[in-house]
């Protein structure tokens, strides 16, 4: 008996051990799947909550300054008309005729729902001091009416009809509380064709009526409006006719308005010859005109400052440092990169997205850079955004907390975020 338990038991404890080590290897099998399984569900839920739940995420992660953080998707698709801040931190927005609102507690986006915008079409909007919001709409058989929209309460009051039928125009809010109304084109002749409104006119809060406004003779058009001071606006950029209407040329002239008067004068002339520029009035009170396109067909590096005080503009340097524009100098490159710009609360102007158009394809960008207007230097930031962003329709806002809402018009505006300043 002991002669056979010395015999089989080195056979027995040889097998006890192998059965151990296969125990040993399923349960690391199964550890590993276990893990696996788990940074596969992190990995997915990650996924998920970043592209159909961008508002949400951005409570979860983390943040600091200089991120670029998504926020909700946009309602409506479409370009962005107009845009306003409004008292208590929300933002509202105009897309092809409708409106939505921009809920900076939860950041989504949300469709203003009202009863008489079935009937009608928002061309343009602006916010008045007491935030209420003035609006142009078009309603069909009728004259370009004026509505008063009260966001907290969500009541369309009615306004005054335009004096002029006009679409594609200016509305600016003036230091002195009225709105001053400019631009834009109309069909209203017997022809039907696409006609110039050169009469501006003001809308006065005070007493809810339309006023007569200058008559803009100078045959200038799509101009950028500036209000300088309480009894001036500026009118910079645009396109102007030439040799009786044949031609169109970019529009180098500065032109202000006597608000007392008004009296039109020319006061200035840009140094560069463009169109379709970034135009951003600095705390100095100094114009600063960066970018557009020259013939034929280039970006103009050029920056300059315009100066209202002595009506002097020189350029102060150029953009030919940024990264985007070396990198893509190849063969087939038809046009120089075209960012998008902004300007931040310290004067300081950021550029973002932007494309070049190139043979057989378009290239879209995500990098970023800062251009400091004291220094006249151009910082490469790190971090990029998360969107692609074309030139044209995009909007950015300056919110209460003084962080950037980026709002993109690409993707039928499913990518819109928030850059972290403070």
């Amino acid at each position: 008996m002991n002669l056979f338990r010395l015999n089989v038991w080195p056979f027995t404890g040889k097998k006890d051990i192998m059965k151990k080590e296969r125990r040993y290897k399923m349960k690391v099998k199964k550890i590993i799947k276990i893990i696996i399984l788990i940074i596969i569900t992190i990995l997915t839920f990650c996924f998920i909550m970043k592209n159909f739940f961008p508002a949400e995420w951005s409570f979860i992660t983390p943040h600091k300054q200089g991120d670029f953080v998504r926020v909700g998707n946009m309602q409506l698709k479409g370009r962005i008309n107009a845009s306003a801040l409004l008292d208590n931190g929300d933002v509202l927005l105009l897309k092809n005729g409708q409106l939505e609102i921009y809920k900076h507690k939860t950041r989504k986006f949300e469709l203003i729902k009202n009863d008489l915008l079935r009937d009608i079409r928002v061309t343009n909007f602006v916010r008045l001091n007491n935030d209420d919001i003035f609006l142009t709409c078009k309603k069909q058989g009728k004259n370009d009416r004026t509505y008063i929209y009260k966001p907290n309460t969500n009541i369309f009051n009615n306004g005054p009809e335009l004096l002029e039928e006009r679409y594609a125009h200016n509305l600016t809010l003036l230091e002195n509380g009225k709105v001053f109304i400019s631009g834009g084109y109309n069909k209203n002749n017997a022809a039907k064709a696409e006609k110039r409104v050169s009469n501006a006119e003001y809308y006065n809060p005070k007493t809810n009526k339309i006023e007569q406004g200058p008559l803009i003779e100078e045959d200038i058009f799509d101009f950028n409006v500036i209000s300088y001071d309480k009894n001036s606006i500026l009118l910079i950029g645009g396109f102007v006719f030439k040799n009786n209407n044949l031609n169109v040329e970019p529009n180098q002239d500065i032109f202000l308005i006597n608000i007392s008067n008004n009296v039109v004068s020319k006061i200035g002339v840009l140094s560069v010859k463009r169109e379709r520029q970034d135009i951003f009035k600095l705390c100095s009170g100094d114009i600063i005109i960066m970018q557009g396109i020259y013939n034929p067909g280039n970006i103009a590096n050029e920056i300059e400052v315009y100066n209202p005080k002595n009506h002097v503009s020189a350029v102060v340097g150029k953009a030919t440092n940024d990264k985007r524009i070396a990198n893509t100098a190849h063969l087939f490159r038809t046009t120089q990169p075209w960012l998008n710009a902004a300007l931040l609360p310290n004067d300081k102007i950021l550029f973002f997205g932007g494309k070049s158009s190139n043979i057989p394809f378009n290239l879209f960008y995500k990098e970023t850079d800062v251009y400091d207007i004291r220094t006249n230097t151009f910082a490469v930031l790190n971090n990029k955004t998360n969107c692609f962003y074309n030139r044209t329709d995009n909007n950015a806002i300056l919110l209460k907390d003084n962080n950037l809402l980026l709002l993109n018009s690409e993707n039928n505006g499913k990518c819109s975020e928030i850059y972290i300043i403070n």
